[in-house]
């Protein structure tokens, strides 16, 4: 699909109003469509149709033409500062006149309405909605004009012991790179400040000692949950500490709460696991480089349910990016001293490509395409379980619960309670010799979804251990449980 800005009228009344399009029926509302042409130039650009109902109807222009463009002209011109440069156009469908406004995106705003100045008068556009920008909104588009970048810039309080340069030097020295002053610099870990060579705020994101005490958000939140709602939280964990870790963390805890099967192709045994290892894996980078942590308030997460996986990072696309841009392949860097830190450790291949990567993994591995959203506050991408894992479970499941209820609808008073199943489960690694997950499900007919959730919340609770891998291993109880 093209992009808006591409559009005919008639593909664009073919499309539901969001972040680059909105329906005006007429211009009695003239306030609410100035503030909608400033939200389109401060995120993206975008096309206001006129003469067409929210829901797409199509009612035409009531009035002379000419009469609409000179009103909206002379509003746009002599409401909004930095002024703009809208093309206004006619057009004619199923015997009806339109106008089309299309808003450019330009490096020069804020724009906003000059008589409400900057704080009140700057609007943003979140999904299909115009709202007012948020403080940290407009310092970012105050950034984006300058070309200044909120990673780059250098913190003046701090001194080069608030990194962990041993830890940073470990890591280049793991792929036989050098590294000294020059080369943070060049990295825009360490940056200038007068005679003093002080941390980046991406420097102290990716290498600080205590990245959370200036940027508490900038950690990740991972949590599984029962059900396909929040609530009914299973196991959390929070990863702090450098991001870069996180990379390795998130990983492991999506590989200890999701399930993994056995299919066989071409008489031969293959593992499949729940969700695609490499396309999450792009998307934790992505979400980690993207992510704007000049906000307060959101942190990056990751939250495994029974019928997804969501990445959550905060802060809308960079300006002028859309979802549908982000698909053909164009990118924009929002945090240039992550993305240049991930590119040389070999986290972030071509720039503009972590798109296509995710979507290559998902097809070469047999899973369904993963959604992107842009709320305007948070970016989510959502992947969804390997058709083959997720048919094994629910055939599993149904299996347990004809068994378990004789073949019959009833029997659900006879059924055990979640608690009395997890201490069956804890009493049989007790007693077995080095069970493993398939001598657990055997001895106890605990489905493998439920199984596997039980054993992730006992060895939260410190009460087993996994020895070995996940496929492999053995299970053994704690000392003291």
């Amino acid at each position: 699909m093209r992009g808006s800005d591409e559009m005919t009228v008639e593909e664009l009344l073919q499309q539901n109003e969001g972040k680059t399009l909105d329906f005006k029926r007429d211009l009695s509302g003239l306030d609410g469509i100035i503030k909608t042409v400033i939200s389109f130039a401060n995120t993206a650009g975008g096309d206001i149709l006129v003469g067409v109902e929210d829901d797409g109807t199509v009612v035409g222009l009531d009035e002379d033409p000419v009469s609409y463009e000179e009103t909206l002209s002379r509003a746009i011109q002599d409401k909004i500062k930095p002024p703009i440069s809208a093309d206004i156009s006619f057009h004619t469908h199923e015997g009806k006149t339109l106008l089309l406004l299309k808003v450019p995106h330009v490096r020069q705003g804020p724009f906003h309405i000059e008589s409400k100045g900057l704080e009140e008068g700057t609007f943003f556009r979140y999904g299909s909605t115009s709202s007012r920008a948020e403080p940290e909104v407009i310092r970012e588009l105050e950034r984006w004009r300058d070309a200044l970048d909120y990673s780059q810039e250098p913190i003046p309080e701090l001194d080069r012991e608030a990194l962990d340069l041993d830890r940073a030097q470990q890591l280049f020295d793991e792929r036989r790179i050098d590294v000294d002053d020059v080369k943070y610099k060049s990295l825009n870990v360490l940056a200038d400040h007068g005679e003093d060579l002080v941390p980046t705020n991406g420097g102290v994101i990716l290498f600080g000692r205590d990245p959370q005490a200036r940027f508490p958000d900038a950690r990740f939140r991972c949590a599984a949950f029962d059900g396909t709602d929040k609530a009914t939280f299973r196991v959390t964990k929070d990863i702090e500490g450098s991001l870069i870790n996180a990379l390795t963390e998130v990983p492991a805890f999506v590989d200890h709460v999701t399930l993994g099967t056995v299919v066989v192709e071409e008489m031969q045994n293959q593992a499949v696991s729940e969700y695609p290892a490499l396309g999450i894996r792009e998307a934790l980078v992505n979400a980690i480089a993207h992510a704007d942590y000049a906000r307060r308030g959101t942190p990056l997460s990751l939250s495994v349910f029974d019928d997804r996986l969501e990445i959550i990072n905060p802060g809308s696309l960079p300006f002028g990016m859309t979802i549908e841009r982000l698909r053909q392949g164009e990118s924009t860097i929002r945090n240039r001293a992550l993305a240049r830190v991930f590119n040389t450790l070999g986290y972030m291949e071509e720039w503009g490509s972590g798109y296509q990567r995710i979507i290559k993994a998902c097809r070469d591995g047999g899973y369904p395409e993963p959604m992107w959203e842009d709320t305007g506050n948070i970016i989510r991408v959502t992947f969804y379980p390997h058709p083959r894992v997720r048919a094994q479970a629910e055939s599993a499941t149904q299996s347990a619960n004809g068994e378990r209820n004789g073949g019959k609808n009833g029997g659900l008073a006879d059924r055990p309670s979640k608690e009395q199943r997890v201490e069956e489960l804890l009493q049989a690694v007790r007693e077995m010799d080095k069970p493993t997950a398939k001598d657990l499900r055997e001895r106890t007919g605990i489905t493998e979804r439920t199984l596997d959730r039980y054993i992730s919340e006992l060895t939260a609770d410190d009460k087993i251990e996994r020895i070995g891998s996940r496929r492999d291993g053995y299970y053994v109880v704690r000392e003291g449980s």
